[in-house]
C-alpha cells in the first residue's frame, strides 16, 4: 500500500510542478490527502502510522529537493499536511464517540487514546524523517515538526510543562519579557482550544493550566513575577477571545440542515460562551489563591478590573452568543441536555517544544497553516457528507 501511496504522491507533485502550481498550499493539499487516505486504510494498525508519516514526509521532501523546490515554506507545508491529515482521519472516530457519549463512553476513551497514540506515532515517524533528509533541510524540517506538535499540544498532554519551560526561557533572557509571555499564553490557549469544540470546561482547564504554569515559573525563578503574571493573564484573555471569535465563525458556517445532536451542541456552546467572562475571572482568582503574595495581589486586581469594566472578551462573547441564538432559531431548536467533552492526555518530551514555543512567541506568529487547515477540515466534512 505504501508503494502505491508513494507513487501517487510523486505523480501529484510532478504534475503540480509541470502546471506551475507547486505552491506551499498545493504541497499541503497533496501530503494532507496522502495521509488521509493512508490512515483511513491503516486504522487498525497504529504502528503503520509512524511508517506512513515517515514515508510521506521523506518522499515529499526528497522530490521537492530534486525539483529545486525545497523552500522552508514548502517543507513546512509538507509536515503540516501529513500531521493534520492523520489528525483529521483519527479525530473522526473521536468525534463519533463523543456524539454517542451516553451509549459509548468506553469506546470514546479508547478512540481518544488511539488519537493521542496515533499522533505520537506520527510525530515519531516525522522525527525519523528528519534524520532521513539532507543536512540542508534538517533545520527547516525540525522547525516545521515542532510547529505541528505545538498545534496538538493539549491532545498530547504537554500544555503545562511546555508553557512553564517556555516562560523560564523568557525569564532567563530578560528581554521583552511581557510581550513574549503574553504571546506565549495567548498562543497556548488559542491553539489548545481549537483542538475540539468550545466548552466552558475546556476553557477553564486550559486557561488555568497556562496561567498556573507561567506564574509558577516566575515564582520559582523569583524574577519578573509582576511582569509575567500580568502578561500571562492578558495573554489568556486574548487567547479566549481568539477562541470565541473562531467559534463564532464556525457557528456562522453551520448548515441549516444540521442534525439534532449538532443543535444540542450549539445550545451548550451558546451557554458556555455567554459565561466566558465570568469563567476568566474565576480562573484568575483560583490561580491567585494558590500563588505567592505578589502574584496573588496582581491576579485579584486583574479579576476586579475585569468584573468592573468588562473587556473585549465580553464583547466577542456577546457577538458569538447572538450568532448562536440566530442559528438555533434557524434550526428550530429548543434547549436540551449538555454533552461533555473528554480529553485523554499522554506525556511526551517538552523541552524542544518549549524552545520552539519561545521562538514562535518571540516573533508573535500565529501559525502559517491555520487558514489552510480550517479550509481542509471543512472540505473533508463536506466529502464525508456526500
Amino acid at each position: 500500500m505504501l508503494a502505491d501511496m508513494k507513487k501517487k504522491l510523486i505523480n501529484a507533485i510532478e504534475q503540480a510542478k509541470e502546471q506551475g502550481e507547486l505552491t506551499a498550499h498545493k504541497i499541503y493539499d497533496i501530503t494532507h490527502q496522502a495521509a488521509l487516505e493512508s490512515t483511513n486504510e491503516l486504522k487498525s494498525n497504529i504502528e503503520h502510522i509512524k511508517e506512513t508519516s515517515r514515508e510521506i514526509i521523506s518522499q515529499a521532501t526528497k522530490v521537492l529537493e530534486e525539483k529545486g523546490e525545497a523552500s522552508s515554506e514548502k517543507v513546512s507545508a509538507a509536515v503540516h499536511g501529513v500531521i493534520d491529515g492523520i489528525k483529521v482521519s483519527e479525530a473522526k472516530f473521536v468525534d463519533k464517540a463523543q456524539k454517542d457519549l451516553v451509549l459509548a463512553k468506553k469506546k470514546l476513551s479508547q478512540e481518544e487514546a488511539n488519537l493521542a497514540e496515533s499522533l505520537t506515532e506520527a510525530f515519531l515517524g516525522a522525527k525519523q524523517a528528519v534524520g532521513d533528509c539532507s543536512a540542508t533541510m534538517k533545520e527547516d524540517l525540525d522547525k516545521a515538526l515542532h510547529d505541528a506538535k505545538l498545534n496538538s499540544i493539549d491532545l498530547l498532554g504537554l500544555t503545562k510543562q511546555t508553557v512553564k519551560e517556555a516562560t523560564s526561557l523568557v525569564i532567563a533572557t530578560g528581554k521583552n519579557v511581557e510581550n513574549i509571555v503574553e504571546n506565549t499564553a495567548r498562543e497556548a490557549v488559542s491553539k489548545a482550544m481549537k483542538e475540539a469544540s468550545f466548552s466552558a470546561d475546556r476553557a477553564r482547564r486550559i486557561s488555568e493550566t497556562v496561567l498556573s504554569a507561567a506564574v509558577e515559573s516566575a515564582q520559582e525563578s523569583n524574577k519578573y513575577i509582576k511582569e509575567v503574571t500580568s502578561s500571562a493573564a492578558e495573554g489568556i484573555r486574548k487567547g479566549l477571545a481568539d477562541s470565541v471569535e473562531f467559534t463564532q465563525h464556525e457557528l456562522t458556517n453551520i448548515e441549516a440542515s444540521a442534525e439534532e445532536y449538532i443543535q444540542e451542541d450549539i445550545e451548550q456552546t451558546k451557554v458556555d460562551i455567554e459565561n466566558v467572562s465570568e469563567l476568566f475571572v474565576g480562573v484568575l482568582r483560583k490561580v491567585a489563591d494558590k500563588s505567592d503574595q505578589l502574584a496573588k495581589n496582581i491576579l485579584h486586581d486583574a479579576a476586579d478590573d475585569a468584573q468592573k469594566i468588562g473587556c473585549v472578551l465580553q464583547e466577542k462573547a456577546q457577538s458569538a452568543s447572538q450568532v448562536a441564538a440566530k442559528k438555533l432559531t434557524e434550526l428550530g431548536h429548543e434547549a436540551v441536555k449538555k454533552t461533555e467533552v473528554v480529553a485523554q492526555k499522554i506525556s511526551e518530551e517538552t523541552k524542544e517544544l518549549a524552545e520552539r514555543m519561545f521562538a514562535v512567541a518571540k516573533g508573535a506568529t500565529t501559525g502559517m497553516w491555520a487558514g489552510a487547515k480550517a479550509a481542509f477540515y471543512k472540505q473533508n466534512d463536506k466529502k464525508g457528507d456526500e
